[in-house]
């Protein structure tokens, strides 16, 4: 379960017998996405700052978010962070708890109004 929970569910990050391996199919797997498929998409964040936003954001694991932290260090406003997470939440890179109670909710058939506000 921790190798499952540390390298993801992707065959090539999976399946490699050496973490090295590992871990350098998902380093350039988030470089493509981050330089090349975001851009398709119409996303023009410079991709080194996105990196730098996900970097922040696997602090907070587990953590009350506070947007003013992450703005300040990239020197960006709250609501530009707001927007960062939201593509990171489209993307299933992270979860926020709004987000994850609207899954399960939507799983078990108790959709209300309030999950969508």
């Amino acid at each position: 379960m921790e190798r499952h929970w540390r390298r993801g569910g992707f065959p090539r990050a999976w399946l490699p017998r050496a973490e090295a391996d590992s871990v350098r199919w998902r380093r350039q797997f988030l470089q493509t996405v981050l330089e090349r498929d975001l851009p398709q998409l119409g996303i023009r964040i410079p991709s080194s700052t996105l990196q730098r936003f996900w970097s922040m954001v696997a602090h907070y694991h587990g953590n009350i978010w506070n947007a003013a932290e992450p703005a300040r260090s990239l020197g960006i406003s709250q609501p530009t962070v707001r927007t960062y997470l939201d593509i990171l939440t489209d993307l299933f890179f992270c979860a926020t708890a709004a987000t994850l109670a609207r899954q399960s909710a939507e799983a078990t058939g108790e959709v209300t109004e309030d999950l969508y506000s």
